[in-house]
């Protein structure tokens, strides 16, 4: 398990960066469209629209990294309450339903990808929007596979024999 740990852990520290140069670049159109509107006689068109897709791309790979760290918005309180391995139980029932979700969202976005293809955006015609639906579907692939890390996790500890807890080793230190 501690292999797939490490490759989760690499792979989302490279998702991590993707995400902080996005937000700069989004941080950057968004400065430079405010300073041409009010100091340059002619607006850049396109900043606009680049600062709003660089927004998705950082919010859904930027939800992948949160995932990762377990830092996405939780209610500990339940969790404080139960047995380890009623929790146990609870942790798999959603990770299944959240896989569920996932898949809705991947097939959501790849169909959606493959119509765009062919559309560019608005002030940006060279830009596919198919790149939008696809930094989504690729997000949705990166949100499940830690799932899935944390599924495997889980349902080794409840049939393990010992009954000790591996939940401490998921939470972030």
């Amino acid at each position: 398990m501690n292999r797939i740990e490490e490759i989760v852990s690499r792979l989302m520290k490279g998702v991590e960066h993707v995400v902080m140069v996005a937000f700069a670049a989004m941080l950057l159109a968004s400065i430079m469209q405010v300073f041409c509107r009010h100091f340059v006689p002619f607006p850049v068109i396109w900043t606009e629209e680049l600062a709003r897709l660089l927004n998705v791309a950082v919010t859904y790979l930027g939800a992948a990294v949160l995932w990762l760290g377990r830092h996405h918005i939780r209610i500990e309180v339940i969790d404080r309450l139960l047995p380890a391995r009623t929790r146990t139980v609870l942790s798999v029932i959603l990770n299944l339903l959240m896989a569920l979700f996932l898949a809705a969202l991947l097939t959501g976005a790849v169909k959606m990808a493959e119509a765009q293809w062919p559309l560019g955006a608005a002030s940006m015609p060279w830009l596919s929007m198919g790149w939008v639906y696809s930094v989504m579907a690729v997000a949705t692939v990166l949100i499940f596979v830690v799932l899935a890390r944390d599924l495997l996790i889980d349902l080794s500890t409840l049939f393990r024999r010992s009954g000790t807890d591996d939940a401490s080793r998921r939470a972030p230190s």
